[in-house]
């Protein structure tokens, strides 16, 4: 497990709850895929700094993953991935809480 801790009271909930949001609408059309990961994107990129390096590069990997899933179009590897970056933003969400 991951401990996110590091720097938590810099980072509010809001913003991890807007990129979950993102990963959903990402989730349920292709079509928003390339505009949900560009603010998939600046959202990981808030959380430099904020959270451990650890966790932000976890965060980065699944990113990546979400990224090859949308470019490809593989509907499994979309789910899986961002089921992955959604467990780790609620990790994230409930040690600040």
């Amino acid at each position: 497990m991951i401990d996110y801790r590091e720097a938590a009271e810099d980072v509010p909930c809001g913003d991890i709850l807007e990129i979950e949001g993102v990963l959903r609408i990402a989730t349920a059309s292709f079509s928003f895929g390339a505009p949900a990961i560009g603010r998939v994107e600046r959202g990981i990129g808030y959380l430099a700094g904020r959270i451990s390096d650890e966790g932000f590069m976890l965060l980065r990997v699944h990113a990546q993953a979400f990224t090859a899933a949308t470019d490809t179009e593989d509907a499994a590897q979309l789910r899986s991935s961002r089921a992955l970056m959604v467990d780790a933003l609620t990790s994230l969400r409930r040690t600040l809480a």
